[in-house]
């Protein structure tokens, strides 16, 4: 017989090995769910992080590019190549007053660069402008040929004398991604008579 409120025989109170594994599997199997999903959220970050970065690069690339061009007073074909342009412009980045600099943006050890400098005035200055860069591709568009030409192949020739009206770079990323920024150069520096 058995006693008032007494467990009946062979079942005590608590809980059996197996619900404790089973339960121990579930906690498991949420815990490795939830890693995953923090793992994941975190990568997103980092990748949301570059993208930006990539972002402020480009639109700091684009803006500066574009006052470097609509400041422009020479092209200089003679020192510019496929991977380096060189201008003079009266774009300066620390001065208050408009001054003629001489600009070259060119790449060194996967890095965009910036230098401009004014030798009358002993100055020197240089930015760094994009990170883990792989390419940088400069193309002039001829209005003679109308269409795009690499620099090596106006070879001794002047902007005006060649009928450049604008300037195409490609700036290529380690991460596969690309920038493409064309410029058209202003009027003065286009001006060519019909008699050429």
């Amino acid at each position: 017989m058995a006693l008032l409120g007494s467990a009946p025989r062979g079942r005590r109170g608590g809980f059996s090995l197996i619900e404790i594994l089973v339960a121990l599997v579930i906690v498991g199997i949420l815990t490795a769910l939830l890693g995953q999903i923090m793992e994941s959220l975190m990568q997103g970050s980092t990748d949301l992080r570059a993208r930006f970065r990539h972002a402020d690069d480009t639109s700091a690339i684009r803006r500066l590019l574009h006052r470097d061009v609509q400041s422009l007073r020479i092209l200089d074909l003679e020192e510019c190549d496929k991977d380096t342009l060189a201008l003079s412009t009266t774009h300066d980045l620390l001065q208050d007053e408009a001054f003629p600099v001489s600009v070259v943006w060119e790449t060194a050890h996967g890095r965009l660069v910036r230098i401009e400098r004014n030798k009358d005035i002993n100055y020197i200055n240089s930015i760094d402008l994009g990170r883990d860069v792989a390419a940088f591709k400069l193309e002039l568009l001829s209005a003679r040929e109308d269409r795009w030409q690499r620099v090596d192949h106006f070879g001794g020739q002047t902007a005006q004398t060649a009928h450049i009206t604008a300037l195409r770079i490609t700036i290529g990323f380690k991460d596969s991604q690309s920038v493409v920024v064309v410029e058209r150069l202003p009027y003065a520096i286009t001006a060519y008579s019909d008699a050429h």
